[in-house]
């Protein structure tokens, strides 16, 4: 039986928590622990984590961290202060979803039948009202997906062993840039996939994806999703975090030379390029459009600056 550290990050979350940690530990078909970092809150997350421990052996609450910045910060100080050696693998949870009671047994298998490293899967996204929403992250991967979007919901992540402590060390040497980041599940796999390693996204939604006005990140669809792209691709802090990732993950390839300076040209290239960027065929299409345009209004503010 497989031997599971799901590493729990948490924050204003007493609403959910309880239920959430239950799914957790009913876990079918593996052997979990469960280890818990909170956040300073500003409800019972705290005391109801601290007697979730006390009632349950396999839960660890562990001392509150001195910085806080914010849940993917937390995440890697997990990764960075748990002992994961006695684990066979390694696991992410959000404070709010409920987990489908094969989820880790599920993910365990796929990685052993797929012989890859990781693994994450489709979700089914809940909202306040009971709607739910199957969200889709497997379409086909891409040469260069990791470097525009994570694999999907961190919460979904299942990493072996081996690649969960190489990514620990990587922590270790590059911890304040690593933070800079903003998103953990951007970061992991990133740097699983510069590093060669195999990802595998399943079909199959494993758990259910709360949605509520305090998760941090969400599904990221819809209209405000592309209008928040947009403004990030235009203000150049996209380009900003693309450029720190790749230096922070050593990727010097002339594939990332050809568009990493933000100008004009580099968006024009960047949208013919966007069919090796994205996995979802309609994110590839937006992208090459929002740059191609960004493209023209670069250069027409150019030369208008240029004429006067």
């Amino acid at each position: 039986m497989s031997r599971i550290v799901v590493l729990f990050a948490a924050c204003n979350g007493a609403e959910w928590i309880e239920e959430q940690l239950l799914s957790i530990l009913h876990q079918r078909n593996v052997q979990v622990e469960i280890f818990i970092s909170v956040d300073p809150s500003t409800d019972d997350t705290l005391a109801l984590c601290q007697k979730m421990a006390s009632q349950y052996q396999a839960i660890k609450l562990l001392p509150m961290r001195a910085e806080p910045n914010g849940a993917a910060g937390n995440f890697l100080w997990l990764i960075r202060n748990v002992d994961l050696s006695p684990y066979d693998y390694i696991a992410l949870a959000d404070q709010d979803d409920l987990w489908f009671s094969d989820k880790l047994s599920r993910s365990c298998s796929t990685i052993l039948e797929q012989g890859v490293a990781a693994y994450s899967s489709n979700v089914i996204a809940l909202w306040p009202d009971r709607k739910k929403k199957l969200i889709v992250k497997n379409h086909p991967q891409k040469q260069w997906d990791f470097l525009f979007e994570a694999a999907g919901p961190g919460c979904t992540y299942v990493l072996t062993q081996s690649l969960a402590q190489a990514f620990k060390d990587f922590l270790t040497v590059n911890w304040l840039q690593a933070n800079e980041v903003g998103f953990h599940d951007w970061l992991i796999y990133a740097f699983t996939r510069s590093k060669g390693y195999k990802w595998y996204i399943d079909g199959n939604a494993t758990m259910l994806y709360r949605q509520h006005e305090k998760n941090q990140l969400g599904i990221n669809q819809g209209v405000s999703a592309y209008r928040l792209r947009y403004k990030l691709i235009a203000n150049g802090a996209f380009f900003n975090k693309i450029r720190s990732l790749c230096q922070l993950l050593s990727i010097d390839h002339p594939f990332v030379s050809r568009w990493i300076v933000f100008d004009s040209r580099a968006l024009l290239k960047l949208a013919v390029a966007a069919p090796h960027c994205r996995r979802k065929f309609s994110d590839q299409a937006i992208m090459a459009l929002l740059c191609f345009w960004l493209s023209i209004v670069f250069r027409m503010k150019k030369t208008f600056g240029q004429g006067h």
